[in-house]
Formats: C-alpha cells, structure tokens, sequence
C-alpha cells in the first residue's frame, strides 16, 4: 500500500495480485457487466499461463474509491524468441539479453483480447481527473512489477489527449487493432 498527501486529498493505493485477495468493496464499485469483476478476473487467472501475473490496483481518495485497474505482467524469456522470425545473429543477441535481464512487459489492459477495459473510473471524476489515476496507477503498477516497459491497451478515448500532451513518452500505436 502506498499513501501520498497534498493539501486538499489523501490518495491511498491499494495492490493486490490475485482476484481471490480483492475486497468485496472492489465488485460494489464496478458496473454490474463489468471485465473487472473479480469472478471475470479469476476465468483468465485460471487458465495459468507461463509467464504471466497479475496486479491489480485500487485507489482510494479521501476514503472514497475513485479507481480499479487491472494489469498483466508479461515475463519474457528465451523461449518467446522465434528463431526464424529473425536473422541468426538477432537471435542470438536477443536471447543472450534475455538470459542475462528477465525482462518484463507491464500491460495495462488484457495481453490476449482487444474487447475489454481493464479499468475503471468513479463517474463523478472528470476526464483529467480520470487521467490522473490512472496514470499514478500505471506508475504504481511499474514501480511494483520492476517492467522495463509499459504497454497500456484500449484506454478510453477521452484519455488518449492527456497522454499525448502530458505523456510524450508513450507512443500511440496507429492502424494495429490490437493497440486500439
């Protein structure tokens, strides 16, 4: 759990990597359809896939909840290098950094599907606002997976401008659905 303080609100983050570890106040938050429901989270958990964890993260303002994201951890490793997608010496260079770094991606989204939002924000915060934690939850989530990337997936159009001005280091990846 983390915790910062200014002078009008007090922002509590909480993390959690299994959907079995959520509170109840998690569901109570979310929209009766939503992806994020934890029963929705525990389907794709329980398939257990190689490679892949979760984080999930919770944020608190002042005692009201204002956010519920979900993430992916992505482990990369020597087997996810398909030598013959590569030239010979690529592949022999990727898989020497990969022996050597265990790099991770952090996904802000769901890695295999393109349909969902993996997070949520309270109605009544407007679109900055909304940015806002979401971009201390992507942050956090960073932080605590120890990525050496971020990929953020089907964020909410009304956010997309927000990265763009206040985020130049994310990179909009145009004409690809699966980055949409």
């Amino acid at each position: 759990m983390k915790s910062c303080f200014s002078n009008k609100e007090q922002l509590t983050i909480h993390h959690y990597s299994q959907s079995s570890e959520l509170p109840e106040i998690w569901d109570e938050f979310l929209p009766d359809d939503h992806f994020l429901l934890r029963k929705n989270l525990k389907v794709t958990e329980d398939i257990h896939l190689p490679d892949l964890s979760f984080l999930y993260v919770l944020i608190h303002v002042d005692d009201k909840i204002v956010f519920a994201g979900g993430f992916q951890i992505l482990s990369f490793n020597k087997a996810h290098v398909n030598k013959e997608m590569v030239e010979p010496y690529q592949h022999l260079l990727w898989r020497s950094y990969l022996g050597l770094c265990n790099s991770k991606l952090l996904v802000s989204g769901h890695l295999f599907r393109h349909d969902i939002s993996a997070l949520y924000c309270a109605p009544f915060l407007d679109p900055y606002q909304s940015y806002r934690y979401y971009k201390q939850a992507i942050d956090f989530a960073f932080q605590q997976s120890k990525a050496a990337a971020v990929l953020v997936k089907d964020m909410p159009d009304k956010l997309a401008k927000y990265f763009q001005n206040y985020d130049p280091e994310y990179i909009m990846l145009r004409n690809d659905i699966s980055m949409e």
